[in-house]
């Protein structure tokens, strides 16, 4: 999750009267400003104490405000490659985005069609069955994560969704061999800190299910289970890997909840 989609994500699910919910409000009011404040800067701006901006962005999930500070830079310069619909490759063969947006959908499900296959997503789910503990880490784009994640508990599994890198570093430390990842992994992730978490999770004994839209040998090297797509490298990604987990899902109830 980038750190614009994490300040939309607090503010939309904290509440009127919560200190933290005003200063991200301020923030977002101000985004542009940010990029030239210092911690006291933006504690000024938004009537608190650098402390709390400090408590803020842990909150946040980054290690402290300048970690905070530089995702969100690093957000607002990429803004339109992180959140495009539509590659620049189908802006130029499409007449505009609008076609070119329903015929990448129209592919994407036609390629899934095509490359499902039932016994790999058994494997899958066998792995599943035998882990105490399935936690998703994705990438913030969070659609179907949830209703997976309550199929798992209603069979009986403990299950998380940890959207951030730190988040997902930080629990890192406490998995086991009974564990398992299921990792949404777009290649607009910053690869760097993507390849320490598949690194550590292996490192820790714990199973590994990816999913991503290019073909990393780095991936295969450390997956368990590795679903790969050559992908529009766009939001339109984000939907593929929710397809693919809807249908995992779906399997899952077939043969796990009857």
């Amino acid at each position: 999750m980038h750190a614009l989609e994490g300040l939309q994500v607090y503010y939309n699910n904290s509440k009127d009267g919560d200190i933290y919910h005003t200063v991200v409000g301020i923030i977002l009011q101000n985004i542009h400003k940010v990029k030239n404040c210092t911690i006291y800067d933006l504690a000024e701006l938004c009537y608190v104490s650098p402390t709390t901006i400090s408590r803020l962005s842990k909150k946040l999930g980054y290690r402290g405000f300048q970690d905070f500070k530089n995702n969100l830079i690093n957000t607002i310069k990429n803004y339109e490659m992180l959140n495009r619909y539509v590659s620049f490759n189908a802006k130029a063969k499409y007449e505009d985005d609008l076609v070119a947006y329903l015929a990448l959908m129209e592919r994407q499900v036609s390629n899934l069609r095509e490359d499902i296959s039932v016994e790999k997503m058994d494997q899958i789910i066998d792995s599943i069955q035998n882990s105490k503990k399935v936690n998703f880490y994705t990438n913030g784009t969070v659609f179907s994560e949830y209703r997976f994640q309550g199929d798992l508990i209603m069979t009986g599994h403990m299950s998380e969704i940890k959207n951030s890198a730190s988040e997902q570093l930080e629990d890192i430390k406490n998995l086991t061999e009974k564990d398992m990842v299921i990792m949404l992994a777009p290649i607009v992730s910053d690869a760097v800190d993507v390849n320490e978490i598949i690194r550590k999770i292996k490192e820790r004994g714990a199973a590994l299910f990816v999913l991503t839209d290019a073909y990393y040998p780095q991936f295969k090297k450390y997956a368990d289970h590795i679903y790969c797509f050559e992908g529009d490298m766009g939001i339109i990604d984000d939907y593929r890997f929710a397809m693919y987990i809807n249908l995992l899902s779906i399997r899952f109830r077939e043969k796990v909840m009857v």
